[in-house]
């Protein structure tokens, strides 16, 4: 009984298409960009050589054989844990991407939780496992899903510990966090933000631990990057490659027709090491904006609406739009209808909020690809739940006749 209330048995269900298309494609390689980076770095850990490609990548900003931090070192240590204990076999691949995404339904889940009832948070959950997205990323070898397990499991132990206040949780909320800028360095820049709830809601000291758990994970990769390097490069480079590559005079197509895929000449970069690298590509990129701001808000508002747009970007996969573009439509709509009930002082609110204004950001600044949008996804579902759910007449009705129920009881005369 304790398991169907909880809705987790519903968990092996929603996995069925994500497995039956595992399946289809068996031990294929489903061609898609940037997965041979991923396989390339995991092979290269087995083979002991650390994080690196075995070939030139990026008109060569990075280097065949040279360490390198620009996939970020999450999702080649997962690859290369599971090729190791099962080979690589594609298929079984597979299943560890669909093992995280059951992870993480179950922490979306308890994140609706602090929303809505146990019976509107499992629907929430079966319109995220049923995503179409989800279904079709799940057979890619790519960063979203070590990063979306990451990023979900970050802000379930984080709203847990402002409801409950147990520190394992705001321990486990960093190590999470740290785990998830392993894996890509989006959240990286979102962490002072989250600091600072924790200090004005909790305590400051609360906030300095959240903060030194996340460094203690994170410092390994950090010293390692920066002694590759000869200097202070924690990170990679991938800020300043997509500032300037997307943000360049090669892109010359109207509002609706650019699909910002030329990239400018690349910069001599012989005999520079990859912070050298990113240091002159964010210069170049930083020069153009300065000289051209209102090219720069141009871009920054077409990325804006890629993040937005329903359609699919690439005319390759418009085939697929019957399937994607209905639930796209769906969680957008939802999402801007449930805003106003979204919004309170409520400090977990104000995270959601936030990480959508920052995940835009990032998006108009440096990006332009649809699929970033994948790791807020959950988030415009749970908003538009928590709309339906507030909305629901039912509730309205049920918390009327308490109401009454309640002045009833306080009208009775005391006795003597």
């Amino acid at each position: 009984m304790e398991l169907k209330r909880s809705g987790l048995w519903l968990v092996p269900l929603l996995l069925v298409p994500h497995l039956l298309l595992a399946a289809h494609f068996g031990n294929r390689l489903v061609e898609y960009p940037d997965q041979g980076a991923y396989l390339s770095g995991a092979e290269n850990l087995l083979a002991g050589n650390g994080l690196s490609l075995s070939f030139d990548a990026l008109g060569g900003f990075i280097r065949k054989g040279e360490p390198t931090s620009y996939y970020g070192l999450g999702a080649p240590l997962v690859y290369a844990a599971q090729i190791a204990l099962f080979g690589r076999n594609y298929f079984v691949l597979r299943l560890g991407n669909i093992l995280l995404f059951a992870a993480s339904l179950f922490f979306f889940r308890g994140i609706c939780l602090h929303w809505m009832s146990a019976g509107w948070a499992n629907l929430a959950m079966v319109a995220m496992g049923l995503s179409p997205f989800y279904i079709a990323f799940n057979q890619l070898f790519l960063s979203e899903m070590p990063f979306l397990f990451c990023e979900l499991g970050t802000f379930f132990y984080l709203f847990r510990y402002l409801k409950q206040n147990a520190t394992k949780d705001l321990v486990l909320a960093a190590v999470f966090v740290g785990l998830s800028l392993l894996v890509r360095t989006n959240l990286l820049l979102f962490l002072p933000v989250i600091a600072i709830v924790i200090g004005i809601n909790k305590r400051w000291s609360a906030a300095l631990l959240y903060l030194g758990v996340t460094i203690l994970v994170v410092a390994p990769y950090c010293i390692r990057n920066s002694i590759n390097n000869h200097a202070f490069f924690p990170f990679d480079g991938k800020a300043a490659l997509n500032l300037w590559q997307f943000n360049s005079d090669v892109h010359q197509g109207n509002f609706w027709t650019e699909n910002f895929e030329q990239a400018p000449q690349m910069p001599p970069l012989d005999e520079l090491t990859e912070k050298e690298r990113s240091d002159l590509l964010m210069k170049l990129g930083l020069k153009w904006i300065k000289q051209h701001p209102i090219g720069f808000a141009r871009f920054a508002g077409m990325k804006a609406v890629r993040f937005f747009w329903p359609l699919p970007q690439k005319a390759a996969n418009l085939k697929y739009a019957a399937i994607l573009t209905p639930y796209a439509i769906v969680i957008l709509a939802g999402f801007f209808v449930g805003l106003p009930t979204l919004w309170s002082r409520d400090p977990k609110s104000i995270l959601v909020l936030l990480l959508f204004v920052y995940t835009l950001a990032i998006e108009m600044i440096f990006m332009t690809a649809t699929r970033h949008r994948l790791l807020y996804d959950p988030f415009f579902v749970l908003i538009g739940f928590n709309y339906v759910a507030y909305r629901n007449p039912l509730r309205k009705r049920r918390q009327l006749r308490d109401k009454l129920t309640s002045n009833l009881i306080d009208a009775r005369p005391a006795r003597s």
